[in-house]
């Protein structure tokens, strides 16, 4: 623990631990949006998928309150997280309290809620806890910006690698290091704002070198996504930002450069709208008859109401969406079969993780839980707007953020491997605390 020294920043006092702890914090954000991992066996039949992320964020996590509880001051470290950190607190409370509403003797529904509980905590309180420290301090607030632009841009290449070099069918393929195309374009909509904003710090314009190198990377990022509701997340992420930052016109012109990106590859567009819609022409791969068929998403969509009309308070219970699910299909046939095979991709097949994860929160914690998140979310509206008068390119990151995942919510689920963790930077984003100075997008800033 030797390594455990302090630094105080001049701007406000804060302190935080050591460079060698940074670098670890910096290092777990990195491999956020990195979903593959490996399998650690729990007994003969379960084992538990970790990406590197998991351990990291623990180690980072033990490392930090280690310091303070060294230096005496973990208590008032811990009160200020808590009154900060408020929102998210209840949410994974209501989260531990679905346990009421849960069926146990169900196959697996014990083990189930136990990892979603962890994982919960992982992105809602561990993680937000590790970023929140490591922003402290404005010098390595840019570095962790810098990091979290990077490791996605980054991301974008592994997609581009994946399409374009391994030729993996699309839009199956569209994946990366990720899990699928839905988690991908999650992983987008938290990251193409706060990209755009670390290439408009310090008040340079749109059409400046760092701003169009920002614009061209997030258009290279939608050019690689085949998931509808998180392309209209991003869309609307960007323009927020742009508007914010550099007027109506620039956002009017980042929308013109995504319909021109659309307009020069339709099949895109094509598998873009089958991604959103509830039905869709649908053409036999052996016969070729075509006939128009409702998808996996209407079928989902009305179950989903159904289980929160008969589950309205907490729910069925973390992470017993898809256990109980099924009994609220009521009459409706519902399609067997995965996506595995392209021909019936997203039409008559469940595509993994593609359904809202709003849904899924509202019936695995009821409406107390919307009512959390709804809390929570107004909460990071407050602190972005408030961001936004003395940092105006962090302000309006977390606006574009929020608004993206408003829209990208109903399609598919950020509380998920690779993409949890951007979700935990954001929190820790909004809620850090800091003059202007030290809430800059990096030290050199000029807002």
């Amino acid at each position: 623990m030797a390594a455990v020294a302090e630094w105080s920043s001049r701007e406000n006092g804060a302190r935080v631990p050591s460079c060698a702890w940074a670098c670890l914090a910096l290092a777990t954000l990195a491999v956020v949006p990195v979903a593959v991992g490996v399998r650690a066996p729990l007994t003969a039949k379960r084992s538990l998928h970790l990406a590197a992320f998991d351990p990291l964020v623990w180690v980072s996590a033990i490392w930090l309150v280690l310091a303070w509880w060294r230096q005496g001051r973990l208590v008032r470290r811990v009160s200020a997280f808590v009154r900060q950190a408020g929102p998210a607190l209840a949410l994974l409370l209501v989260a531990g309290a679905s346990a009421l509403g849960a069926d146990f003797d169900r196959p697996q529904a014990k083990g189930l809620f136990v990892k979603g509980l962890i994982q919960w905590a992982e992105y809602l309180v561990v993680g937000v806890l590790v970023f929140q420290a490591l922003l402290q301090d404005p010098r390595w607030r840019g570095r962790a910006l810098g990091v979290f632009t990077l490791a996605g841009a980054l991301t974008v290449g592994s997609v581009l690698y994946t399409i374009f070099v391994r030729g993996e069918a699309l839009p199956y393929g569209a994946r990366g290091w990720l899990l699928n195309r839905n988690t991908y374009g999650m992983v987008l909509v938290l990251w193409a704002p706060i990209a755009l904003a670390y290439a408009l710090r310090g008040n340079r314009g749109a059409a400046s070198v760092p701003g169009m190198v920002g614009q061209v990377a997030v258009l290279l990022g939608l050019a690689a996504c085949w998931a509808g509701g998180p392309f209209l997340g991003v869309c609307v992420a960007g323009a927020v930002v742009l508007a914010g930052l550099v007027g109506r016109g620039g956002a009017l012109v980042f929308l013109v450069l995504v319909t021109g990106l659309l307009l020069a590859n339709p099949t895109q567009l094509d598998r873009l709208a089958d991604s959103v819609q509830v039905y869709v022409t649908w053409r036999d791969p052996e016969t070729s008859e075509t006939e128009r068929v409702h998808t996996m998403r209407y079928y989902r969509w009305s179950a989903n109401l159904e289980m929160v009309v008969s589950n309205p308070t907490l729910g069925v219970g973390l992470e017993q969406y898809g256990n109980r699910l099924g009994a609220h299909y009521g009459a409706i046939q519902v399609p067997e079969g995965r996506t595995d095979r392209p021909a019936y991709y997203d039409v008559q097949t469940h595509e993994p993780l593609s359904f809202g994860g709003f849904f899924i929160l509202a019936g695995e914690l009821g409406l107390v839980g919307v009512a959390a998140l709804l809390w929570l979310a107004a909460d990071l509206v407050r602190r972005a707007v408030r961001r936004a008068r003395v940092a105006a390119c962090e302000g309006y990151a977390i606006l574009g953020a929020i608004a993206g995942l408003g829209f990208a919510g109903w399609f598919a689920d950020p509380m998920t491997r690779g993409v949890g963790g951007a979700v935990a930077f954001l929190l820790a984003l909004a809620w850090s605390a800091g003059g202007p100075q030290a809430t800059s997008l990096s030290p050199g800033s000029k807002e």
